[in-house]
């Protein structure tokens, strides 16, 4: 097992920068949760198939932040169970609302350190966009004692192509806006996506499994792009002062980068795929 190191320290840094505030960080999407739904991107198909192979039929996956369970919907549509673990009511209600009618679809309160599910119930665990929030040797541990013999876990990531233009003008509206929160994560995680995934060698145990990729496109309308943007941890609510300004700005960003009604947000879908240390 390998001792944490800077990565690591890091990632803790940031988590307390933001469970300092009331709640926690389980409280930090739960004003958006809404603006998460409408405009976060899904998953490629070819990722979904991927993950679907191998596992025996009415296979039990556990997706850890879950969030408003759009990783969950693409594993529903694989025909697999799916239990999503999501510790913000707002989020875990909205994949409630949205897949609670849906054959093999459960819900949990609890967090990727202590999902509250029976020892040994899950064939794969998957968490979408949220390891930068795991303590990451407590989620290491809860994922070995939920795991069955061979059972793996997917890591996995929608990074947006930051290269394009249309990226590039986006993070200088979320450097403009995000405050003291931006800064931290900035701070903390350094500007690229590969700071979110520096804690992968201590997950895994040093060797970290190949990376797998797709490419991925999300169109999006002019309310999906504000929505996208309201929908960052650090961005301001919209109704306020400093929200509204962002909000005219962001409707001139999609007036110079849409295509018809629509404009195209570019991503790299990455995955990681193994078992954690024992």
């Amino acid at each position: 097992m390998t001792q944490p190191d800077a990565a690591q320290t890091s990632q803790q840094a940031l988590q307390s920068s933001f469970s300092s505030e009331a709640g926690g960080v389980a409280a930090v999407f739960s004003g958006k949760a809404a603006d998460y739904q409408a405009a976060r991107p899904d998953y490629p198909l070819a990722l979904l198939q991927h993950l679907r192979q191998g596992l025996p039929a009415a296979a039990h996956v556990v997706d850890l932040g879950a969030g408003t369970g759009l990783l969950s919907a693409g594993l529903l549509q694989q025909g697999l169970r799916v239990t999503a673990v999501e510790p913000s009511a707002a989020m875990r209600s909205a994949a409630e609302q949205a897949l609670g009618q849906e054959p093999g679809f459960a819900s949990s309160a609890g967090s990727a350190e202590a999902t509250g599910l029976a020892q040994g119930c899950a064939d794969l665990i998957t968490a979408a966009q949220s390891f930068h929030w795991f303590d990451i040797e407590a989620a290491r541990r809860e994922c070995l004692r939920l795991l069955k013999p061979g059972a793996q876990v997917a890591l996995i990531w929608n990074d947006r192509v930051r290269e394009d233009p249309l990226q590039r003008e986006l993070d200088a509206l979320f450097d403009a806006f995000g405050g003291a929160r931006r800064a931290a994560q900035k701070h903390h995680m350094g500007q690229g996506d590969e700071a979110e995934r520096a804690g992968l060698p201590q997950f895994f145990g040093g060797a970290v499994p190949a990376s797998l990729h797709w490419p991925h496109t999300h169109w999006l309308d002019e309310a999906g792009l504000a929505s996208l943007a309201f929908s960052r941890s650090y961005i301001p609510a919209r109704a306020s002062d400093e929200g509204q300004i962002l909000l005219g700005q962001l409707k001139q960003l999609f007036a110079r980068f849409a295509n018809g009604p629509k404009l195209a947000m570019r991503y790299r879908t990455l995955a990681v795929i193994g078992r954690p240390a024992e």
